[in-house]
């Protein structure tokens, strides 16, 4: 399947089911061959990028979570091994998740982390319907994971940051 009909069907089963989607900038020189915007709705409202990398047969699924301005200030209140332990047990069952998908913590220092992001490739043979919409499905679950875990954690005054730690 080339490049613009896998797209043209990944956007399909996405409209079929009922989710936001729009094609994205791709940036000029990057090495994707094209982007798709996805919003799961409302009460999650995550965001999911979906890239197709030039010279690679495979796709990639990514949710990105940013703390809020609150959790931020709560969680660089905490000490050293408190900070590091958190975000250590949010990888964990990040991964225990979705054991498929790349997990990192951005700035890559534990006990500096602002944003917690997923990638799931799939590769060629690997995209159909199925397995597009349980990649969004989990991504969604794995946003849901992280906000519930991180808000639950860390002590943020009533009425700040409450409903999100997307930006």
């Amino acid at each position: 399947m080339n490049s613009s009909k896998l797209k043209e069907n990944i956007l399909s089963w996405i409209v079929e089911e009922g989710l936001e989607v729009q094609k994205g900038p791709t940036p000029p020189g990057a090495p994707i061959e094209w982007t798709l915007l996805i919003r799961v709705p409302a009460p999650l409202m995550v965001n999911i990028t979906v890239q197709k990398p030039k010279n690679f047969d495979k796709v990639s699924f990514t949710m990105v979570v940013k703390l809020s301005p609150e959790h931020l200030q709560a969680f660089k209140g905490k000490n050293l091994k408190e900070r590091t332990s958190l975000i250590a047990n949010v990888l964990m069952d990040m991964l225990k998740l979705c054991p498929y998908c790349v997990v990192i913590n951005q700035p890559p220092k534990l006990e500096e982390t602002e944003a917690l992001i997923a990638t799931r490739e799939l590769l060629k043979e690997e995209i159909n319907k199925t397995n597009v919409m349980g990649t969004i499905r989990i991504l969604a679950n794995v946003y849901q994971l992280v906000v519930l875990k991180i808000a639950s954690t860390l002590e943020v005054p009533k009425g700040a940051g409450q409903g999100s730690l997307v930006m």
